[in-house]
């Protein structure tokens, strides 16, 4: 609803707005709703259907492995890790219910093997070490 901001509420006497603003997140919300309806070229839209069945193949799933242990598969897998998308992906995924139960089951598995009791032992010693240094 409106908030007594829009153009239309600075014409209007009686204040009764029941005018919706487009904000910028509907905005984009729309615009990625139609880039998917675009219509394709029928050419194009076979291209399209053959990669993706290709890819689900033995050949295009063992094409895909070689090309990923591959140095210019590694290279491009290495820039996208160290890209801002990347770490934004990260950080929604840490953020999720799923990512937040992974984090559950790490500390709970480190704290049955009997790992952060060791870690803290050793993050006292150096503090002890830190200290008398």
């Amino acid at each position: 609803m409106c908030d007594g901001k829009c153009e239309f509420c600075k014409h209007n006497v009686n204040n009764d707005c029941n005018y919706d603003e487009v904000t910028p997140e509907d905005r984009k919300r729309q615009d990625r709703f139609d880039k998917d309806l675009l219509p394709i070229d029928p050419s194009y839209r076979k291209v399209l259907e053959n990669n993706r069945k290709y890819g689900k193949t033995e050949r295009g799933k063992e094409a895909k492995r070689r090309y990923k242990q591959s140095d210019k598969g590694k290279e491009s897998n290495k820039r996208y890790a160290q890209s801002e998308k990347c770490r934004e992906a990260k950080r929604r995924y840490a953020r999720s219910e799923k990512g937040k139960e992974t984090a559950k089951r790490k500390t709970e598995k480190k704290v049955a093997s009997g790992k952060n009791a060791e870690y803290c032992k050793n993050y006292r010693m150096r503090l002890k070490e830190n200290k008398v240094s």
